[in-house]
């Protein structure tokens, strides 16, 4: 019998050594790196909400399309030591995975699909593009945008449990 059913993974600085934020912040130059960093740190220790900055380092940041992509590949070469392997495992012991993050669903999908996590499975926000690839918002209804937000989606959810939840929030 298994001691969870369902488990529930954070993907930044979790399933992947790297905050997706920060990393395009950083295509940006060594001033908006440093500047998001420094929001990120203090939103994680409490010390302001992730809605007083989410929406801040999305306007400053407009990452493209492209961007967004090479992300996507950077959380795949900077994936957690054994993770893939242990997801695997869980996956085949009927565990239930669930991926669940304040960052960009189309730069987390990859990851997903390369741990084998279904894409029903996975509560990220959204960001658009023009037809160009440029920039032209993100979700900013959701949830996921806010302090409490990955507690209010995970209670909405039908998981099975008892549930394990591992990261932040």
């Amino acid at each position: 019998m298994n001691r969870f059913n369902t488990i529930i993974f954070d993907v930044d600085s979790t399933l992947s050594a790297v905050e997706g934020i920060d990393w395009l912040a950083a295509q940006r130059g060594p001033e908006i790196e440093s500047w998001s960093a420094r929001l990120t740190e203090r939103a994680m220790e409490g010390e302001i909400p992730i809605e007083a900055v989410y929406s801040e380092r999305m306007r400053i940041v407009k990452p493209s399309l492209l961007e967004v992509q090479q992300l996507g590949r950077v959380y795949i070469e900077r994936m957690a030591t054994h993770a893939a392997e242990t997801i695997a495992e869980l996956r085949q012991h009927k565990i239930e995975i669930v991926l669940v993050s304040g960052g960009l669903r189309e730069a987390i999908l990859p990851l997903a699909g390369q741990l084998g996590v279904d894409q029903k499975n996975v509560y990220a926000v959204s960001v658009f593009f023009d037809q160009d690839g440029a920039y032209a918002g993100f979700d900013d209804a959701s949830l996921l945008t806010r302090q409490s937000g990955k507690r209010t989606i995970v209670g909405q959810m039908k998981l099975k449990g008892p549930i394990l939840a591992v990261g932040d929030g």
